[in-house]
């Protein structure tokens, strides 16, 4: 995992959940920046999509300070009706 994201996680901004805990994990799509899958929490009893993300930047790249503002607003936000709730990251496959 990107140390950016790592030091994100450790301050407890953005949960993390082991892979092992999702089930029946389907692949739907597939796009440019990666692929999005269903899969069922067990821990929680639902269903949830699963983002898998292409990640061929550095630590160091602009780009992943973006990302994990975007993130993090995300998980202010994730109560509207209009907005998928961001639940936390999974590191897998």
């Amino acid at each position: 995992m990107s140390n950016w994201l790592g030091e994100a996680i450790s301050q407890r901004q953005i949960n993390y959940y082991e892979y092992s805990s999702f089930k029946n994990v389907q692949e739907v799509g597939k796009g440019a920046f990666g692929s999005v899958s269903s899969a069922w929490w067990e821990s929680r009893g639902i269903k949830v999509a699963l983002k898998t993300l292409i990640n061929d930047c550095g630590d160091s790249d602009p780009k992943n300070e973006k990302f994990l503002k975007e993130l993090l607003l995300l998980t202010k936000v994730n109560y509207h009706p209009n907005i998928n709730q961001f639940l936390g990251l999974t590191e897998g496959l």
